[in-house]
C-alpha cells in the first residue's frame, strides 16, 4: 500500500523559524558548524556556508523551504501509515 503523506505543512515551517531564529550572516553554531538563515548548514545542501556569507531574508526563506522539501522527500518512503499534518510536521522538524 502506498500512502501519500501531507505536503510540507506551514506548522513545520513556523516551528523551525521559532526554534532556530533567523541569522543573515554565517556563524558557528554551538557545535562549531557554520550555519546561516534558519539553521541551514552545508550538510543540508546548497548553499555552502562559509565564513563571511550573508543572505537576505528572502533567500533564507528559500533555503528553509528547500531544506524542508529535501527532508520531506527523504522521509516519505519510510512512512507506512497515515499521518496527520501535525505528525508530519513533527517528523520534518525532527529530521531537519
Amino acid at each position: 500500500m502506498t500512502l501519500t503523506p501531507p505536503t510540507t505543512p506551514e506548522e513545520a515551517i513556523e516551528l523551525v523559524k521559532r526554534m532556530e531564529g533567523l541569522r543573515l550572516r554565517a556563524y558557528r553554531d554551538i557545535g562549531g558548524v557554520w550555519t546561516i538563515g534558519y539553521g541551514h548548514t552545508s550538510a543540508g545542501g546548497p548553499p555552502e556556508v562559509d565564513p563571511g556569507l550573508t543572505i537576505s531574508r528572502e533567500r533564507a526563506e528559500q533555503i528553509l523551504l528547500a531544506d524542508l522539501s529535501r527532508v520531506a522527500s527523504e522521509i516519505r518512503p519510510h512512512i507506512d501509515r497515515k499521518v496527520t499534518q501535525h505528525q508530519f510536521a513533527a517528523l520534518l522538524c525532527f529530521d531537519l
